[in-house]
């Protein structure tokens, strides 16, 4: 698993907490990548050295609710993928809930670092495909 080199930052309006009777593929199939988003995690993930199944993975960290974390890493057991242009996105069952609804930005900057922004996704922005790993 590979963390250095991203930043995330969570925002915007419109995000409904996940419900256990929520099914989450259709909460997911609303998540949308921005074409610099797609292109930052192609970029990320064909860098010398990264396995070949490797895409963002959206995950909470801490036990108190916890925190969203971006990672460069397989798909984990529940996770839906999100494959947008060539990105893969793995997002943890939990994330549901947060990333609903949302749209993922994302810039590179002069040193390679890259920056992932969650907002709300534009209302004429059209839904991309997910599934269940």
């Amino acid at each position: 698993m590979t963390r250095a080199g991203l930043r995330a930052a969570a925002g915007g309006q419109g995000h409904q907490p996940w419900s256990p009777d929520t099914d989450q593929s259709e909460v997911l199939t609303v998540l949308t990548l921005t074409d610099r988003a797609a292109e930052t995690i192609r970029v990320l993930t064909s860098q010398p050295g990264i396995p070949a199944d490797t895409g963002l993975r959206m995950s909470l960290q801490g036990s108190d609710g916890g925190s969203l974390t971006l990672s460069l890493e397989g798909p984990q057991p529940g996770d839906t993928v999100i494959e947008d242009a060539g990105a893969k996105v793995f997002v943890q069952e939990d994330v549901a809930g947060m990333v609903g609804d949302g749209e993922l930005d994302a810039e590179l900057d002069e040193q390679g670092q890259a920056s992932f922004t969650l907002g709300t996704q534009p209302s004429s922005a059209n839904g991309n495909g997910a599934q269940n790993n």
